[in-house]
């Protein structure tokens, strides 16, 4: 059984090239991070980043959460998510990581969550720069950035993200939550 579904165009053509233009103004704040994937301070990851959460802990009201949540819906379609964890943008630049790394540090969105919740990731823009697929150490299968696509999955599947090498940016949106 294959551990995530890849979904294209769940948006219009127009609301895609709308929030491409959002998340790329100079308008939108990105803050930068210095271990993009370690949730413990403590831990080793040399991967840096930008990023924005929109909801989340500690967050006080929604951060800008209004024109991304349409999203979620329109890729769940009928299935209504029962509580929003999470909305983070996050954002990659070209060549930030030598060539001789594939793939970010494999992981849980919520590690210390013990109870099931989903994962969506939402394309911005077209890049390089795939989502791998892990189970442990080996990556299971790939995929690519393109505009408008939606990748669903468990929120036990690790996954890992990627710099991109030819374009100057990969966007993305992740949206942890409970059905």
């Amino acid at each position: 059984m294959k551990k995530y579904q890849v979904l294209d165009d769940i948006i219009s053509v127009g609301y895609q090239d709308w929030i491409e233009g959002y998340m790329t103004s100079s308008e939108f704040p990105w803050y930068y991070i210095n271990k993009i994937t370690a949730y413990d301070p403590n831990a080793e990851d040399p991967h840096t980043g930008f990023s924005h959460v929109m909801l989340g802990p500690g967050e006080k009201g929604t951060n800008g959460i209004e024109p991304v949540v349409p999203i979620l819906f329109e890729a769940l379609g009928d299935k209504r998510p029962t509580e929003l964890l999470r909305i983070r943008a996050a954002m990659f630049i070209k060549n930030q990581t030598g060539a001789e790394t594939k793939h970010h540090k494999p992981h849980r969105d919520r590690p210390e969550d013990n109870k099931p919740y989903k994962v969506m990731i939402y394309y911005v823009m077209d890049s390089d720069g795939t989502t791998g697929i892990f189970e442990g150490d080996e990556l299971i299968g790939e995929v690519e950035p393109k505009k408008g696509r939606v990748l669903l999955m468990d929120g036990d599947v690790l996954h890992a993200s990627q710099c991109p090498k030819m374009h100057n940016q990969r966007i993305v949106i992740n949206y942890n939550y409970r059905i």
